[in-house]
């Protein structure tokens, strides 16, 4: 399936030029719709229509760093890479900033899981919206590896039914880490833990457990679940990054690099 970048930054800069009210909400929603009563025209859920001027500033940031045109690149290399049925849908991506900074819109833990596992409705649309965070920096290689993830993602789900249990969950998510080759060096080492909790809760599909596994105690907290004792943040993600993750002994210690 192709994808081709839906510029959707100058836009949103535009909106939040507007003063601070029901005026600039009610734009937003426009904006969606692409000025028609289309449910969704344009995807810029996770923006918060309402955000003060640090998020703003953010924005400007993506724009000046040129992440349309970076997306752009890095999704024109991605269509070359594999052969292209003329009858494969077209998905738009479109990039899109939540606010974490002073904005009560965006929840970091469901925001980024909605934006990884329940994109469905995105999908049929023909939509795909990798997504960045208003308290983080930008720079080309983490638009290139945000825009390739949601590309896979995309690739991924469009075979492969809503991800219900754990496992299904960190199946995708093996998916992705494969396509684009991502490791990451941690500090401290994956010990069993990590492990044997995977094997009680794999079959689990209830929204704590899904929330607690992969993003910690950090979420669960926050959003009110019991916590685990200690479990760190991005906890299922890491797994999803040990290559050899299925096939793990439960006796022994490995370091992800």
């Amino acid at each position: 399936m192709p994808f081709e970048v839906l510029p959707v930054l100058d836009a949103m800069l535009e909106l939040y030029e507007k003063p601070r009210d029901q005026a600039r909400f009610q734009a937003y929603l426009q904006l969606l719709g692409g000025g028609t009563k289309a449910d969704l025209a344009v995807p810029v859920l996770h923006f918060n229509p309402m955000a003060k001027e640090p998020f703003v500033a953010k924005l400007r940031d993506l724009v000046q760093l040129k992440a349309e045109g970076i997306a752009a690149q890095t999704l024109r290399q991605l269509n070359l890479a594999r052969s292209v049925g003329s009858d494969e849908p077209l998905y738009r991506v479109a990039l899109n900033l939540a606010d974490d900074l002073q904005g009560g819109w965006t929840n970091r833990y469901t925001t980024d899981y909605a934006n990884k596992f329940n994109i469905g409705p995105l999908l049929k649309r023909g939509f795909c919206t990798p997504l960045f965070w208003a308290g983080e920096d930008y720079t080309p290689a983490l638009v290139q590896q945000r825009v390739l993830a949601q590309a896979w993602r995309t690739r991924y789900r469009a075979q492969h039914p809503q991800p219900r249990t754990v496992a299904e969950h960190l199946a995708q998510e093996r998916f992705v880490t494969e396509q684009i080759s991502e490791r990451i060096d941690l500090e401290q080492p994956v010990d069993d833990e990590l492990w044997m909790r995977y094997q009680v809760v794999q079959h689990a599909t209830d929204t704590p457990t899904l929330l607690t596994f992969f993003y910690g105690d950090a979420a669960a907290q926050q959003l009110g679940y019991q916590t685990w004792g200690n479990w760190p943040a991005e906890a299922g993600f890491r797994l999803a990054q040990i290559p050899d993750y299925q096939a793990r002994p439960t006796s022994r210690k490995t370091r992800l690099k």
